[in-house]
């Protein structure tokens, strides 16, 4: 052994044999590979700004879904007004889905982000007013505001999301869409608890008043941006007549095969995927689960998705992006059909759906980044709202095959549609093979929108 290595050595053990602690910066190392980076909030000021806005925005829509239940259900004390309301909500939010992708695409979208908390907040100044006003017994003027609530959310997440990839770096954009996710999954539980605690403290008009101001809040950060700031005349000219313009997302969606990959893949999951419309029925088939049961079946996949975000920093360093994804949706599957195996031990049902929300997420934030890599500027908010579509009409058919499947039993439901999962994976093998060896690549440019037409 030479003197320099045994002086290492020496330095590596402490007195009595014993070796020494790992480095602190060995340990910081280690930590910033598997932490939630926030290089794209330190580098970039516009994202900085976009975040805090949507930390305002996702925390007021998520207030507004409790307040809008309790509303409805108090109308007349009978459930079937939430159902009527949530009804509404979803053809608006297909509408919007379109027409948000359309004019994303048309007009300035930092100005039409502006528009639309704007908007979102003048619905909650009418209700807090029509709800003094009314006392309660207006179903109708509930279900109006409710469904031009659900009109601009879904108009505002396809140009949010569009717009993400203009205020990053490249090599930024996988860490930015781990924070996106985790904002996401953060406001979707402390929105309806601070609306909760809100409405206890107080009424319903505090709740939409309280609501007011986080899109009040929104609107000025959105305005901050200094990116898009310029008219979007280029993108305007591009894009044509509506009809066209509709159609050419369309056509850049099936003319692609990558796109069609995520396409396919994703609804498999979703529509086969999370058993949430059983979770009552496996509360009420298992006596010896506690009363709280069905809030933490709920709770448990988003709390997953919290602890990928908290240590997604590996995310951004995937560079087999397409076999992530299957591997994630596989891992899904195996999860939700374990699940089905293991109803008699709730905290094993909750492990595994904790594992399922944790192995969704990574699956989104790499199908969010493939995509908006892969798609023209031009075309991205069109892009968007047709994935849109299948996050909001997705879990909606999941939940009427489950409660099909669940016929011949409710263990028969679970395990069928984890396993129809890994189907939909196989699939994605044999139809798009290249799929699994997609490696990251630089963003589709503007020079690409010709070719997508």
């Amino acid at each position: 052994m030479s003197s320099r290595q045994e002086a290492m050595t020496d330095e590596e053990t402490q007195t009595g044999g014993q070796p020494k602690a790992l480095p602190a910066r060995r340990v910081t190392r280690l930590l910033a590979k598997v932490t939630l980076d926030l290089s794209p909030i330190r580098s970039s000021r516009d994202y900085r700004v976009f975040w805090i806005s949507q930390v305002a925005s996702l925390t007021g829509s998520q207030m507004t879904v409790v307040a809008l239940a309790a509303q409805a259900y108090l109308l007349r004390h009978n459930s079937l007004d939430v159902g009527i309301v949530s009804a509404a909500q979803l053809v608006a939010l297909v509408v919007g889905a379109f027409v948000g992708g359309h004019l994303g695409d048309r007009v300035n979208r930092r100005t039409m982000l502006v528009t639309l908390q704007v908007a979102q907040g003048l619905c909650m100044v009418a209700l807090a007013f029509g709800t003094g006003l009314l006392g309660l017994n207006g179903l109708l003027f509930l279900v109006v505001l409710a469904s031009v609530l659900a009109l601009c959310t879904a108009m505002d997440e396809p140009v949010r999301d569009s717009l993400v990839p203009s205020l990053l770096r490249d090599q930024d954009l996988e860490a930015g869409q781990v924070l996106n996710q985790t904002l996401f999954q953060i406001t979707s539980l402390a929105g309806p608890l601070v609306g909760g605690v809100v409405l206890s403290l107080w009424d319903l008009r505090a709740v939409y008043v309280v609501d007011a101001l986080t899109f009040a809040v929104a609107a000025v950060g959105y305005y901050l941006l200094r990116t898009g700031r310029g008219a979007n005349r280029r993108s305007t000219a591009a894009s044509g007549p509506v009809l066209r313009s509709l159609l050419s997302g369309i056509r850049f969606f099936l003319r692609h095969p990558l796109i069609q990959a995520i396409a396919v893949i994703d609804l498999i999951a979703m529509v086969f995927g999370m058993p949430r419309a059983l979770f009552p029925q496996m509360v009420t088939d298992y006596n010896g689960w506690p009363s709280g049961a069905l809030g933490l079946l709920f709770t448990a996949p988003s709390l997953g998705a919290l602890l990928v975000g908290a240590t997604g920093g590996w995310i951004g360093r995937v560079q087999r992006q397409g076999l992530g994804v299957m591997v994630s949706v596989g891992v899904w599957g195996l999860a939700i059909a374990a699940t089905g195996l293991v109803l008699n031990s709730l905290w094993t049902v909750l492990l595994l759906l904790l594992i399922a929300g944790a192995a969704d997420t990574v699956s989104a934030i790499l199908r969010v980044t493939m995509t908006q890599r892969h798609t023209p500027v031009l075309l991205r908010s069109r892009v968007n709202a047709l994935f849109l579509l299948f996050v909001v009409g997705g879990p909606r058919l999941g939940d009427i095959e489950a409660g099909a499947m669940a016929h011949w039993g409710l263990q028969f439901s679970i395990v069928s549609g984890g396993l129809l999962c890994l189907v939909g994976v196989a699939i994605t093998a044999v139809f798009w093979p290249g799929f699994a060896h997609y490696r990251r690549r630089t963003r589709a440019t503007d020079k690409d929108f010709k070719e997508a037409l």
